[in-house]
């Protein structure tokens, strides 16, 4: 059943971004299995979010299922930079979708990055005030269980088959092919996506240092036709992840508001991708 919840803000601000990468598994787990420090608990800027989530979707696809990630190949701690990853490129798109669904986390609430809409009878969800659109959206008890409902969405739907070959390449196409089968309604470009994806690759290669291990910027640009200015009839972007529906717009807008902050990370060093 849906039980309703109050929208918590997750994506920044003191306190919101205690990220544990799988159920029972925190900071101390995070840090034994990546050799990375994990994100600091508060993230005060656009660019701190950035950094926060990347690295969280790093951790949490590098543990996730060969059945359920299909041929997704893996990182490990101290090889970035040396072959071909897919977790890498994937969550470098990933992150840019977050970006564009939340205001570069600045309108993330109950962990629900990705604007996942509410389906009936599918638990914790939460109403936006009638000022914002009134609109109903899932809601997550941390980025774990958020993550598994996003990645299994995009990754299982046959609607976003070709999106999640574009992920795992690092391309932008995968955000046009996501909103080519309607996960967010409205025009959208081929330099809208493009410029998400090279905010966060631009941060992500600063912050972390790990510039070869990226998609290059020629790899990242996306090349699909614009999308134009519709939504059809039953679109997918209405039901919930993993089961009987899709995903869908942005619970905010994606303004950058900005305070002050840091985003510590340790040992992201040597090559490789994965």
């Amino acid at each position: 059943m849906t039980t309703w919840v109050s929208m918590t803000r997750t994506g920044r601000g003191a306190g919101s971004n205690d990220i544990q990468i799988a159920a029972g598994n925190g900071r101390d787990a995070w840090t034994a299995l990546t050799g990375m420090s994990p994100p600091l608990v508060e993230v005060n800027s656009g660019d701190d979010y950035i950094v926060s989530r990347f690295t969280a979707a790093l951790a949490w696809l590098n543990r996730w299922p060969e059945d359920e990630a299909g041929e997704l190949s893996r990182y490990h701690a101290g090889q970035i930079g040396a072959g071909h990853f897919d977790v890498i490129n994937v969550a470098l798109v990933a992150v840019a979708h977050w970006g564009l669904e939340t205001g570069w986390g600045a309108h993330e609430y109950g962990w629900n990055a990705g604007g996942i809409h509410c389906a009936s009878a599918e638990g914790d969800c939460f109403r936006e005030g009638e000022a914002s659109g009134g609109e109903e959206f899932r809601s997550y008890g941390d980025f774990s269980a958020f993550a598994d409902g996003y990645f299994t969405l995009i990754s299982t739907r046959d609607v976003y088959e070709s999106a999640w070959s574009a992920f795992k390449t690092g391309s932008a196409n995968g955000i046009m092919r996501l909103w080519a089968n309607d996960y967010t309604c409205g025009a959208k470009s081929k330099s809208e996506a493009t410029a998400l994806v090279a905010r966060v690759r631009r941060v992500v290669a600063a912050r972390l240092q790990v510039d070869e291990a990226l998609p290059s910027e020629n790899q990242i640009r996306a090349t699909d036709n614009d999308v134009p200015n519709r939504c059809r009839p039953g679109s997918t972007n209405r039901g919930s992840p993993g089961r009987s529906g899709g995903s869908g717009g942005s619970s905010g807008n994606t303004s950058t508001l900005l305070v002050a902050g840091l985003l510590g990370l340790a040992l992201l060093s040597g090559k490789g991708k994965g």
